[in-house]
């Protein structure tokens, strides 16, 4: 699904992240900062992407096969999920990414290959990624679903 990275599927754990340093678990940490041209950002803008078009229903199997257990998807509707997000996701933002997200329904998301261009590797598969975080998705959530 364009637009879902897999940085927002760990849900915003907030990782502080220092340009050139990589923390724990970060995902892509590099400064790429020319020191001998302060301010050139290595001729960008680049699209990163992984090496894969998924749908959020994917990534949630990709998910449930790494932590071994089945993970219900339950769809609710646009206000719902404003109300789920409005602590940390503004409204007129939420209207804006869930229209997105609607018009990009259905059409896979168009991949680059700026990652092993910027990093000289390639992108990790969210597979991959998902198993190197299987941590941060294991507990369970209480409550009601």
């Amino acid at each position: 699904m364009p637009g879902a990275s897999a940085t927002r599927a760990r849900l915003r754990r907030g990782l502080d992240v220092r340009a050139g340093s990589a923390a724990p678990g970060a995902d892509v940490v590099c400064d790429l900062s020319d020191p001998a041209n302060p301010g050139s950002e290595a001729g960008g803008p680049y699209t990163l992407t992984g090496p894969e078009s998924l749908t959020f229903a994917e990534q949630i199997e990709i998910l449930g096969r790494v932590l071994g257990r089945e993970i219900p998807i339950r769809r609710i509707g646009r206000e719902e999920w404003k109300a789920e997000n409005a602590a940390h996701i503004p409204e007129r933002y939420a209207d804006a990414l869930l229209d997105w997200w609607e018009s990009c329904d259905g059409r896979p998301a168009q991949l680059t290959g700026a990652v092993e261009e910027l990093t000289g590797h390639p992108a990790r598969t969210f597979a991959t990624w998902a198993a190197d975080h299987a941590a941060a998705f294991a507990a369970r959530p209480t409550g009601p679903a």
